[in-house]
């Protein structure tokens, strides 16, 4: 069974079960797809961090290798409050062995990322793999701005003529501002809906500010839907208990019944 909070050992059995049986996937690793909605509700930690270190682990029992990030962070999106925290990738190279995750992902001291996390056993890991990650990058965007025509335009009277747009004028109204941009990344992933068919989907790539404000709407549904599930909860227990009273005031004072 695929599943989205994919183990290492699964992660390592997908990769070469795949060598031998799905080479139409580019010996992709097989996780399900998750948009950023998907990924805000099923993550148990988000962070915005930077990467201060990393160091390899090996694993006997799986025979496996994790390599270990060690993040500060500059905030935390959902889940506790923390200012370091440690995430662990599958894959990696240590004492002359390399062992490659298609998928996994790969991170540089120094780089900035926005992190969807899930808890196994007490380690965290990055939700659908590389899926979960979105590097921080400054870029060049397009904005709208105010050109010399327009601005003139506010103080024309009524009796001036109009003036034409010039090529000058159309390019400030495009100006180019560098923005931080997030962006995640889909390569060696072979994504799969729920019910196991193949999905074509593209990175998703947002400012850190508009990623920051979906994020927000998420966790606000997120909250909104638990809170519907609580009230449901606590009506069917109020349900259960008012029939359970009902039921002691039917069998009061039969024989077997309370007094």
């Amino acid at each position: 069974m695929v599943t989205l909070r994919t183990r290492l050992s699964r992660s390592v059995l997908f990769t070469a079960v795949l060598v031998l049986l799905a080479a139409t996937t580019g010996l992709a690793t097989v996780v399900i797809h998750a948009d950023l909605a998907k990924l805000t509700q099923l993550a148990d930690v988000i962070v915005d961090a930077t990467v201060e270190s990393q160091r390899t682990e090996f694993e006997p029992a799986q025979g496996a290798i994790w390599t270990v990030y060690e993040l500060r962070v500059t905030e935390t999106l959902a889940g506790a409050e923390r200012k370091t925290l440690s995430i662990h990738v599958p894959g990696g190279t240590t004492a002359g062995l390399t062992q490659e995750i298609s998928g996994a992902v790969r991170l540089d001291v120094g780089e900035r990322a926005i992190l969807f996390l899930t808890k196994e056993e007490d380690r965290l890991l990055v939700l659908g793999q590389s899926q979960g990650c979105f590097r921080v990058t400054r870029k060049a965007v397009k904005r709208a701005a105010s050109s010399p025509t327009k601005a003139r335009e506010k103080t024309r009277t009524k009796t001036e003529p109009e003036e034409t747009t010039s090529d000058a004028d159309g390019a400030a109204a495009l100006a180019k501002t560098d923005e931080l941009v997030c962006r995640n990344d889909l390569t060696g992933l072979a994504l799969v809906a729920g019910d196991g068919k193949g999905v074509t989907a593209e990175p998703i790539e947002l400012t850190l500010t508009a990623l920051r404000a979906k994020i927000k709407v998420a966790l606000d549904e997120k909250a909104a839907i638990a809170q519907r599930r609580r009230a449901e909860t606590d009506r069917r227990l109020a349900a259960l208990r008012k029939r359970a009273r009902r039921n002691r005031e039917r069998l009061r004072g039969k024989p077997g019944g309370g007094e």
